[in-house]
């Protein structure tokens, strides 16, 4: 079939929406009409030869089932569906329903199909395709169906339909990855998609005090209104004295969604005794003195909130209808024509999650 796809040609040039060819399913594969596709920092920092141009993008999908391979047995045609990371399902971390830990991550994510084809193509050359088992830059996805939650007929996918990485990145980070206790005191370093999921679920958890620390005053205001008891000016060089000024003695948890190594210093020496750091865009060239860690700490990596989409997609989407997740509030749309606008707005902070609508 003829879908229309937005095409990266070269990385860090603009997308082009090209006319394009979708072909057939595998049998572990599902259509997907596309509905609406979140924006995410991996798709516009994405630089990876792994997985090449010309390439589709787009993680964070949602739309309606056309068709289903004959060996997909948990969605049906015509069902609404949010779509997250693939994972190969039998390894020890998959079977365990730590699927970001897949043995197979890199292939199944950033690779694309396991025998080397794509199903995008354009005048017979081909366009890769399934980029995070997805690729959802485009009005028709052919998805891997380890990838495709379904949802019920009320959730509006166009305000929602983004739940499957970043949300669930910062609010699995605080439930899952670093365990945060009730009553406990976090802060949060970056305060974008990922970081006010983080609050929001630190909220959820009664935490004590949340601290949100950016260098964007209209954020901080968002994160307080998402549950942050305190707000720290992130240029502010005394940062570190407040952060450990106003917590008392350190926070129990420190969690940086920036990556910028300087951050990621201040997050481990404003720990508490005993504290935890999670970070989930650390650089390769971040670096920490072995000293500061001489108090019981933890440093814990996370990768997509230590998450079983399947699982913790539908309970974000509980806490959601609850309104003690409300991420829709950070939600700004954008006609899919449009990607390169939206792109612009999020890289200078007009927008905490850009969202593309599809006809």
């Amino acid at each position: 079939m003829n879908v229309q796809a937005a095409v990266v040609r070269e990385f860090g040039a603009p997308w082009v929406i090209e006319n394009l060819q979708l072909g057939d399913l595998q049998a572990d594969e599902v259509l997907v009409r596309m509905v609406a596709a979140g924006i995410c920092h991996s798709d516009i920092a994405y630089r990876n030869p792994l997985f090449s141009p010309p390439c589709v993008l787009g993680h964070e999908g949602a739309g309606i089932v056309e068709k289903v391979g004959g060996a997909v047995t948990h969605v049906r045609t015509g069902q609404k569906v949010i779509l997250s990371f693939d994972s190969c399902g039998t390894c020890s971390q998959c079977t365990c329903h730590l699927p970001s830990y897949c043995r197979e991550f890199t292939q199944h994510n950033f690779i694309g199909r396991l025998d080397g084809s794509s199903s995008l193509s354009r005048a017979g050359a081909s366009i890769r395709s399934h980029f995070f088992g997805q690729s959802s830059f485009a009005t028709h996805a052919v998805v891997a169906g380890r990838s495709a939650i379904p949802v019920s007929d009320d959730i509006p996918l166009e305000w929602v339909g983004s739940m499957g990485c970043g949300f669930l990145t910062g609010a699995g980070a605080v439930f899952r990855s670093m365990k945060v206790r009730r009553g406990s005191k976090i802060a949060v370093f970056g305060t974008g998609a990922v970081g006010m999921a983080a609050i929001a679920a630190a909220k959820v958890l009664d935490c004590s005090q949340i601290v949100a620390i950016d260098i964007a005053p209209s954020r901080l205001e968002v994160a307080r209104e998402f549950g942050a008891t305190d707000v720290l000016d992130g240029h502010d060089p005394e940062l570190a004295r407040k952060l450990v000024s106003i917590t008392g003695a350190g926070a129990d948890y420190t969690f940086d969604t920036t990556g910028v190594p300087s951050v990621m210093g201040v997050a481990i020496d404003c720990l508490a005794i005993l504290g935890t750091f999670g970070h989930c865009a650390a650089r390769d060239n971040a670096s920490f003195s072995p000293l500061s860690m001489m108090r019981g700490n933890t440093i814990r990596g996370v990768v997509e909130g230590d998450s079983d989409p399947q699982l913790h997609v539908p309970e974000l989407l509980g806490l959601w209808k609850q309104g003690r997740f409300p991420v829709d509030r950070l939600v700004r749309h954008y006609p899919f024509a449009k990607i390169n606008e939206a792109v612009e707005d999020a890289v200078r902070g007009d927008v905490i999650k850009p969202v593309l609508l599809f006809d």
